[in-house]
């Protein structure tokens, strides 16, 4: 837990808003993913592409990566798994067969939807110190913030 001193170091640094955002998301992600090893032994890139196909179905690993920010590399060796565990299911496009979709199965489904409560918690316990008028505001200029990706983020 920090104290008001870990807090004052994150205050003082000249890197101050991508810092503290870090902080945070690494307080928020760290429970829900720990569910993720400990309930279903997945690591946290299985997690994130799981994650993200909970969200909508027919995504490609590329897909996946520009959703994430994770890299290529990561996002290879977790399909491999899911793959393999049976959580999700790849198949040709039937307009381009070079390219393959990706789809949870209904376990990976079941799986998606008892840790994504898990995130629902702690987003709940994270966002408590804000008002209605607050959380508006965050909402905004956090779509803002990732409308803007598309102009400087590269996966890596």
């Amino acid at each position: 837990m920090p104290s008001l001193r870990h807090i004052e170091v994150l205050e003082r640094s000249r890197v101050k808003h991508g810092y503290r955002i870090a902080v945070l998301t690494n307080w928020y992600k760290g429970r829900p993913y720990k569910y993720f090893e400990k309930q279903y032994l997945l690591n946290e890139s299985e997690g994130a592409a799981l994650f993200c196909l909970g969200q909508t179905s027919g995504l490609t690993a590329t897909d996946i990566c520009e959703i994430t920010g994770r890299p290529k590399n990561s996002i290879s060796r977790a399909l491999t798994v899911l793959l393999s565990r049976k959580l999700i299911v790849r198949t040709a496009d039937v307009r381009d067969k070079r390219r393959k979709i990706l789809d949870l199965t209904p376990e990976g489904f079941r799986i998606f939807k008892d840790v994504e409560e898990e995130f629902v918690a702690s987003e709940r316990k994270m966002l408590s110190a804000l008002d209605p008028a607050e959380m508006e505001t965050l909402d905004r200029l956090l779509s803002k913030m990732i409308h803007e990706t598309v102009k400087w983020a590269r996966i890596y």
